[in-house]
């Protein structure tokens, strides 16, 4: 008896040593893959970087060179842009209009007495970055009130005013300059997340500085520069957040808002970002939207996953396809009173 236990014991620690063995093999291969899944995502995104910043320069011009916006920018107008970055795998193609507009036609400035106008803000998540002009949210978004007769109202216009690596200052710059005459019925912002903590006019500075510590040029052409550059960003960011208090960033910020809402004094506004934004992100919102009863914040689009973003981050297809059900449902929700008899106002 005493042999058979010691037999049966032997064999259960032989066994309980064997599945420790198997899941470690299992946890090894596990994180093997998780590390080399990783690896590739930094290399893609760190390539995309680069890729983006040189397509980004070919196909932007300097608009101002204001000492208020040294950095300012905006598409070339009456242009087809092709983006086709390796890490993509395919071509898409974006079509500028004559007023630097990412559209596929051009819009009257004179709005139609029988149609209902949006105009929508942003960065690259509204511009449309690496995905066709036709998927993007606003086209998208645009149709699908079309073919509701939003406010029974026609035509419907989506009027897309984004522009890659915008703030909130050169974003409200953008809609005094090129935006307000289109005189629109409501006006609908989509904030990715950065730009509640970006200032071009302070950030960009001490990027190149950063860059030209690494290349003289200021331009990373090896995969290494290119990682330099990256690190230079997220450093800078990383301290733009931190410091915004104490740099005046928020207050720069605050004071672009503002301005922004007391131009639109008669328009509505809907400033839609992702689920569940941060604390910080709901205060300073709060506080720009405080006198301002025509404007709302609404963090209701759900966040990116694997199967509707792309390698860099942006939104694919599926991604920009869920930007603008979110936004038509908020629409439909409030069609009362956004379908209410008003004159926009004179900008």
């Amino acid at each position: 008896m005493r042999s058979n236990r010691i037999e049966c014991t032997f064999m259960f620690n032989r066994r309980v040593v064997a599945l420790l063995i198997w899941l470690g093999l299992e946890f090894a291969i596990v994180g093997g893959i998780g590390f080399l899944g990783y690896r590739w995502y930094q290399n893609t995104r760190l390539k995309a970087r680069a890729e983006q910043t040189i397509q980004l320069q070919q196909r932007m011009v300097i608009a101002s060179q204001s000492a208020q916006f040294r950095y300012y920018y905006e598409p070339k107008p009456g242009e087809t842009v092709t983006q086709s970055p390796s890490w993509l795998g395919y071509s898409v193609a974006q079509t500028i209009n004559h007023d630097t507009l990412n559209e596929p036609k051009d819009y009257s400035i004179e709005k139609s007495p029988e149609g209902f106008r949006i105009l929508a803000l942003g960065d690259s998540f509204t511009y449309g970055e690496y995905v066709n002009t036709a998927e993007n949210w606003t086209e998208v978004l645009e149709t699908a009130l079309s073919q509701e007769k939003f406010c029974q109202k026609s035509p419907v216009e989506v009027i897309n005013l984004g522009v890659s690596g915008f703030d909130v200052p050169y974003t409200v710059h953008r809609y005094e300059t090129v935006g307000a005459k289109y005189l629109p019925d409501l006006i609908v912002w989509f904030e990715s997340g950065t730009g509640f903590k970006r200032l071009n006019e302070l950030m960009f500075p001490r990027i190149d500085a950063c860059v030209a510590q690494i290349v003289p040029s200021g331009k990373p052409t090896t995969p290494d520069e290119v990682k330099q550059e990256d690190e230079c960003w997220r450093t800078i960011e990383a301290q733009m957040y931190q410091e915004k208090n104490s740099n005046g960033a928020e207050k720069q910020i605050q004071e672009s808002y503002q301005k922004f809402f007391n131009s639109v004094t008669q328009t509505p506004v809907l400033i839609f970002s992702y689920q569940d934004p941060p604390e910080a992100d709901l205060a300073e919102m709060s506080l720009a939207l405080s006198n301002h009863p025509n404007a709302q914040f609404l963090p209701l689009v759900p966040f990116l996953t694997p199967e509707t973003r792309l390698a860099d981050g942006h939104p694919n297809k599926a991604g920009q396809k869920i930007i603008a059900e979110t936004v038509l449902t908020a629409l439909k929700q409030q069609q009362a009173q956004l379908c209410q008899t008003r004159e926009p106002a004179l900008q």
